[in-house]
Formats: structure tokens, C-alpha cells, sequence
């Protein structure tokens, strides 16, 4: 295991914001993927006619 020792505590706020910030970051891209995933599967759906005797 490793420690280390922070001289100013300022530095352990940064670090958690930036957590923060790059965790909310993710978020929005997976939730974007989610969507651009879901239109894909609309957009083939509406593309291949189930019905069709070909």
C-alpha cells in the first residue's frame, strides 16, 4: 500500500471535484451512447419490413 502526504488540504478538494467533475462527464457519454443505441435499433427496425414474403 502507498501513502502519500498532502502539504496543502486544498489539494484533496481539487482532487475529489475533479472526481466529480469526470465521473458527471462519463455519465453524459454513456447516456448518450444509451440513446445513439436505442435510434440505431429504431432506425433498422423501421428499415426491414417483418412482414414481407421476400
Amino acid at each position: 500500500m502507498v501513502y502519500y502526504s498532502i502539504r496543502d488540504p486544498r489539494l484533496s478538494q481539487l482532487l475529489a471535484v475533479a472526481k466529480q467533475m469526470l465521473v458527471s462527464s462519463l455519465e453524459d457519454s454513456r447516456d448518450l451512447l444509451v440513446t445513439m443505441g436505442e435510434a440505431d435499433l429504431q432506425d433498422v427496425g423501421a428499415r426491414v419490413d417483418i412482414g414481407s414474403s421476400q
